[in-house]
């Protein structure tokens, strides 16, 4: 049976690795043996949508480096985050850090992540993602390996302009699955 300190170090490493996203892969057309392009089509990005997804691509890089070397007062923190999301995760690597938990990536890792979409409207805009986690989570005083679940997410994330700079502020899981599968199917 696991201590009441065991449980909440694997619940912290929960948070913290469902945190570290990953993009979805695309898959094929259902193996017929024949290929259709698809017409060619322009769209342009906003230059809002471009920046929100900038700032969802750059905090994941900053998430994965935090999980490694937890630190709740690094300036990225406040760079990518603001209200809710911002607090939850200074506690959250805060915890992480006085508990000696680091996440890692296995050998032959299949961690991806993707911005499926991105809706602005005025200073809020929303994200679908979806995210296929395969890290793990090691105390670093024991070696023990904590979690090492491999989870799809699909998630949406809302991000708010904050004096004219995009930030992340919520973030919920719409649906998820063991292993790699779902969105990333």
């Amino acid at each position: 049976m696991l201590s009441c300190a065991a449980v909440k170090r694997a619940m912290v490493a929960t948070v913290v690795t469902a945190s570290l996203l990953a993009a979805c892969s695309t898959g094929d057309d259902g193996g017929s043996g024949t290929t259709t392009r698809p017409k060619a089509t322009h769209t342009t990005m906003s230059p809002d949508e471009a920046a929100v997804r900038k700032v969802a691509e750059e905090w994941r890089q900053a998430l994965l480096r935090l999980g490694r070397n937890p630190n709740s007062e690094d300036p990225d923190l406040r760079r990518y985050l603001t209200g809710d999301l911002l607090g939850r995760y200074q506690a959250d690597i805060a915890r992480q850090a006085k508990e000696a938990v680091v996440v890692r990536a296995p050998r032959n890792s299949v961690t991806k992540y993707t911005i499926e979409q991105v809706r602005v409207d005025g200073d809020t805009a929303t994200l679908q993602e979806c995210s296929v986690n395969d890290l793990v989570v090691v105390s670093k005083r024991t070696g023990k390996v904590l979690n090492d679940e491999v989870k799809t997410r699909e998630l949406k994330t809302v991000a708010k302009k904050v004096n004219g700079q995009w930030k992340l502020s919520m973030r919920s899981t719409s649906r998820e699955w063991q292993g790699v599968a779902g969105c990333a199917g």
